[in-house]
């Protein structure tokens, strides 16, 4: 057997005679196994969370989104559109008006962002499973019906199933200066809602979906749309048909994909991903103290046998290997159990629920978890390096230990 890897493993089993030693050993071997797991739950929480809220935010958005690089409206019959019906891999172009407007019901008022959409929103629109109250439709034998968020129907404190209640959708006036005060400010139109849908916050108290001929007249703009929305056929690549889309759009227009048009979201996951970094390696570097700690009590008590090595011709590579080694074993125990432990609380947490979101109204009642390998080999090789790190000082500590008279004669 190797003899550094023979002394290191004996070093682990520590006698009664060194109970302080044994109980800093023991802290460490539990900081490193908690550490481990802390790292991979973690992780796999951010993963799951941030599946779940990109699915949220991508069901109120399109594959693909066609508007305006200057201005806030185009015309409806602009020759571009129909060329892009001769792409293949659409499904679907649903025109849209977006605008500010302000809801009120019974005293109760929010501002909203009204999303008027042609009759084809409603074909296999991926909207329908996130409907928790009524009948996902547009209009009732012509009568136009708004589809709103939770957190719209929640403020305005509406009840769906009152026939005869009804929202105002109020959106300001064009007055000349000269009439400011002595004209009604706002134009007003009444609609009944058909359901509810439940998403993720922002979206819940931010949008009211009507039929855009509602939008147009309550704008009093007509053929007119601020958005074309493209969805595209299963199993196609998006990316290869936004570059023929871009082909046939003139200078005026953009188009942009998914991640585009959340671009402030990627931006903030990525920053709350570095916040949970920087936490680990805090978490981490309570893990790299206890293994010095530890390490640097063992070879002060090792003095003896330091010397008896040194005596027998061991050479400082040996002595620092076995105190190196000695790092390596108790990090990768605890790695091990770490990753053991983790594994079994995430499995727990998907199959059964451990931890519950407090939120009564959330679509889902537990933490989402998602496990990616890179993550595992991450959070296991983070702790790993730090534990090695730890470990040079005080190994190369013992190899360059001077072994006094003293200590011989005791020998």
């Amino acid at each position: 057997m190797n003899f550094p890897f023979f002394i290191s493993k004996r070093y682990l089993r520590i006698g009664k005679k060194n109970n302080f030693i044994q109980i800093i050993g023991i802290i460490s071997f539990i900081t490193i196994t908690l550490t481990t797991a802390s790292l991979i739950i973690a992780l796999s929480v951010f993963n799951g969370l941030e599946d779940l809220t990109k699915t949220l935010i991508n069901t109120m958005k399109p594959d693909i989104k066609i508007m305006p690089k200057k201005g806030k409206f185009f015309s409806e019959k602009e020759l571009f559109i129909n060329n892009l019906y001769e792409i293949n891999e659409i499904f679907k172009i649903v025109k849209v008006i977006e605008e500010n407007v302000l809801l009120s019901h019974e005293g109760s008022k929010i501002i909203s962002k009204i999303k008027g959409v042609s009759d084809n929103f409603l074909k296999n629109n991926r909207l329908q499973k996130n409907i928790i109250y009524g009948n996902f439709i547009l209009k009732d034998n012509k009568t136009p019906m708004a589809i709103i968020g939770r957190g719209i129907q929640y403020s305005l404190r509406y009840n769906i199933y009152d026939n005869y209640s009804f929202i105002k959708v109020l959106h300001p006036k064009k007055i000349p200066t000269g009439l400011i005060g002595r004209a009604n400010m706002f134009k007003q139109k009444n609609i009944n809602v058909s359901s509810v849908f439940s998403l993720e916050k922002e979206a819940d108290y931010k949008y009211i979906i009507v039929p855009i001929d509602f939008v147009r007249s309550l704008l009093n703009k007509k053929n007119i749309v601020s958005s074309l929305d493209i969805y595209i056929k299963p199993n196609i690549s998006i990316q290869k048909t936004l570059k023929k889309i871009r082909i046939k759009l003139p200078n005026l227009y953009k188009a942009l994909d998914i991640d585009e048009q959340t671009k402030g979201f990627i931006s903030a996951m990525k920053l709350e991903k570095r916040a949970l970094t920087i936490i680990c390696l805090i978490i981490m570097l309570a893990a790299l103290i206890n293994i010095y700690f530890v390490l640097s009590m063992l070879v002060i008590t090792k003095k003896k046998d330091i010397a008896i090595f040194f005596t027998l011709g061991a050479t400082k590579g040996q002595i620092q290997k076995i105190f190196m080694l000695e790092g390596v074993l108790i990090s990768t125990l605890g790695i091990f159990l770490g990753l053991i432990l983790s594994l079994v609380l995430i499995f727990i947490q998907k199959k059964i629920g451990i931890i519950s979101l407090g939120v009564q109204s959330s679509i889902i009642k537990y933490y989402p978890v998602k496990i990616k390998f890179f993550d595992i080999l991450y959070s296991m090789s983070s702790v790993f390096i730090a534990s090695l790190i730890a470990s040079y000082k005080p190994s190369k500590e013992a190899s360059n230990l001077y072994i006094s008279r003293d200590i011989l004669e005791q020998l």
